[in-house]
């Protein structure tokens, strides 16, 4: 299925677009219950991130592909429950050596901007959690 990733501006958009439902989490049972949250936000991220990324998939043995991270500072936030928040910081690209996992990357400048305008919440959830 063909898609502009600029018509995807929610999660539940994310999730339709790669025939998902958003409701059907996977079974992370067999994980410690105090890993199952954070399994879940991440879970949510990569289908985020993959339904922005369309067709684009990291190549990890090539340092000649460019490919786009969103890197972000934890910072003390007392309006979140957990007492901190992120702050942004914007990199132009990365290569071979990043800071993020292997699919938290993005293919273009535009498509790590989109993510990180309509996909914050998303982020700082996976992140935080």
């Amino acid at each position: 299925m063909e898609y502009n990733f600029q018509d995807i501006t929610t999660p539940e958009a994310a999730f339709a677009v790669q025939g998902l439902d958003i409701f059907k989490t996977p079974d992370f049972s067999n994980y410690p219950a105090n890993m199952r949250e954070h399994l879940v936000h991440e879970w949510r991220c990569l289908v985020c991130i993959a339904a922005v990324n369309g067709d684009f998939v990291p190549d990890w043995k090539n340092p000649d592909q460019i490919r786009y991270m969103i890197l972000s500072w934890v910072v003390r936030d007392d309006s979140k429950p957990s007492g901190f928040g992120l702050s942004y910081y914007d990199f132009d690209n990365s290569y071979t050596c990043t800071f993020v996992g292997a699919r938290l990357v993005f293919g273009s400048t535009e498509k790590r901007a989109h993510f990180r305008k309509y996909f914050w919440e998303v982020w700082e959830a996976y992140y935080l959690s």
